[in-house]
């Protein structure tokens, strides 16, 4: 898993291209392909690159949050996350597809987007996930009269929500006892779930009745190094990389 490229989609030419692109992104703070390539071959390189059907937001947020999960191993970690609007009024005429932005006006993108800050010196770890709404349905029915799931703000329950949500619910139930006494008590993708999780991987008994000690700061760190290890497995069994009989 490379630093300077924007995933492998499966084709190291792919893998190339992408790592140009991202280089010349570094270089020049633009969106504009034809002012971030060097000439008009690799203007047209970079997109047929981001036209082709294996290249996806998903594919390059998912190798951006793993990079940073490699980095963040072993630091207290903050997750910041905020909104930001990019508007598109000045090219109305040209653009397809979009909805408005946050003006309800101009047509444009919202991108809410996850980062792993070091909370011991503020620096910047790297990209956790992101979220990219795109108001086209037009404007929405009374904010009280729509389920929490179908409003915007659950964006910023999601940012918080782990990318490997169907890994960690296997692995509850794999430790999950079959008594009730022995089921995670917490509601599913919340934070209170996900440490029952690790404790267990930790080697807490999993009881909380009078006698029974609660996890403390020792298991949660074997449980943690444990589903490390034990993600990177779920990742590499995944991954086009190996092939299973």
């Amino acid at each position: 898993m490379a630093e300077g490229d924007l995933g492998g989609f499966g084709d190291a030419r792919l893998r190339r291209v992408g790592a140009q692109l991202l280089a010349a992104m570094r270089a020049a703070p633009t969106m504009c392909l034809h002012a971030l390539a060097s000439d008009r071959n690799e203007s047209i390189r970079f997109g047929r690159f981001l036209d082709n059907a294996a290249v996806s937001a998903d594919a390059m947020l998912v190798h951006a949050g793993r990079l940073t999960g490699q980095r963040a191993a072993g630091r207290h970690v903050l997750a910041i996350q905020d909104t930001t609007e990019l508007h598109f009024a000045s090219h109305a005429g040209s653009k397809r597809g979009f909805g408005s932005a946050g003006n309800g006006d101009d047509i444009g993108l919202l991108i809410h987007p996850t980062v792993a800050v070091d909370a011991a010196c503020g620096g910047v770890i790297g990209l956790v996930g992101a979220q990219v709404i795109n108001r086209t349905a037009g404007k929405a029915a009374a904010r009280r009269g729509r389920a929490a799931g179908d409003k915007e703000s659950r964006r910023w329950l999601s940012g918080a929500e782990p990318a490997d949500t169907p890994m960690l619910k296997a692995f509850n139930t794999r430790l999950e006892g079959r008594t009730a006494l022995l089921k995670n008590p917490h509601g599913a993708d919340t934070l209170a779930w996900f440490a029952w999780i690790v404790a267990r991987l930790g080697g807490w008994a999993g009881y909380t009745s009078k006698g029974y000690t609660p996890p403390g700061p020792k298991t949660i760190a074997r449980g943690l190094a444990k589903l490390d290890s034990m993600t990177e497995g779920w990742h590499l069994a995944r991954s086009d990389h190996v092939r299973l009989p």
